[in-house]
């Protein structure tokens, strides 16, 4: 139980945060975190011959098409970065809008080329920016175009710590290399420091509150995960169509914004 679009609960308290103000005697029964943490995956039966998985979760694709290979029914999977529905329409499903599981922080994807980037770019004098923007076709799409932007550079020598504005959700050390330039300007936290997918399933909702929780936080930076592949080690069979599924739920957190990073003036 959550706000509706709001990022997924897996705790009690994560209800509470949501739902208590609306309702005083709200009762809650506590049986600990999620195990899984993701959703649960959503099957279409579209015909007698054909199932359409609408939301990747803990059950994979290539489970589905085992069990229903065995009965000639076809699995086939709805593309919902590009055939997202809009809250005008009718919904056939669960996380069908493009803006879902979303923080209040604007969340944002950055890719291996924007990071590369910024690491040939970054000087003291020259200071690279994140200048986050929506794609032309999202735009298209009745996404409403922002544009924030960071200055990334070393941290300046004070007597006091600045204030963090730059929040790095992380898989593996992806972005590591960000927090450092940042410094004391950003707050980091990695949903499996080891890559372990299925940790990764467990904490990215909590994650994703947590980012939430930062004072003056302006930003969310998270890896577009697939565009990571291979930087990312092989791990155990299934592994990649649930990160898969991870992907999908940072991926409308940002409501698909992905990060360029450009070099201008302070």
């Amino acid at each position: 139980a959550n706000t509706f679009g709001h990022v997924s609960p897996t705790t009690a308290q994560h209800v509470f945060n949501d739902l208590a103000s609306r309702d005083p005697t709200l009762l809650i029964v506590d049986g600990g975190s999620c195990s899984v943490g993701i959703e649960s995956t959503v099957v279409k039966v579209l015909s007698g011959t054909t199932v359409e998985v609408l939301r990747r979760g803990r059950i994979s694709v290539t489970e589905l098409k085992e069990a229903m290979g065995k009965t000639g029914v076809e699995v086939v999977v709805r593309d919902t970065r590009s055939k997202f529905k809009v809250t005008s329409e009718a919904m056939d499903g669960p996380g069908q809008l493009l803006t879902h599981y979303s923080p209040s922080v604007p969340t944002y994807l950055i890719t291996p080329v924007e990071l590369a980037q910024l690491g040939a770019k970054y000087d003291d004098a020259n200071p690279t920016y994140i200048t986050a923007s929506v794609h032309a076709d999202m735009v298209a799409s009745g996404v409403s175009a922002s544009t924030m932007r960071i200055a990334v550079s070393a941290p300046a020598e004070a007597t006091t710590v600045a204030a963090p504005e730059v929040v790095i959700l992380d898989f593996g050390n992806l972005l590591a290399p960000i927090a450092e330039k940042l410094g004391s300007r950003a707050v980091y936290r990695s949903i499996s420091t080891t890559c372990d997918v299925e940790e990764a399933c467990r904490n990215v909702f909590d994650a994703l509150r947590w980012t939430e929780t930062i004072q003056g936080a302006k930003v969310v930076l998270a890896p577009f995960l697939s565009e990571f592949a291979g930087s990312l080690p092989t791990g155990k069979e299934g592994d990649a169509e649930l990160l898969f599924a991870v992907e999908d739920r940072l991926f409308r957190a940002a409501s698909g914004r992905v990060v360029p990073l450009s070099t201008e003036a302070r």
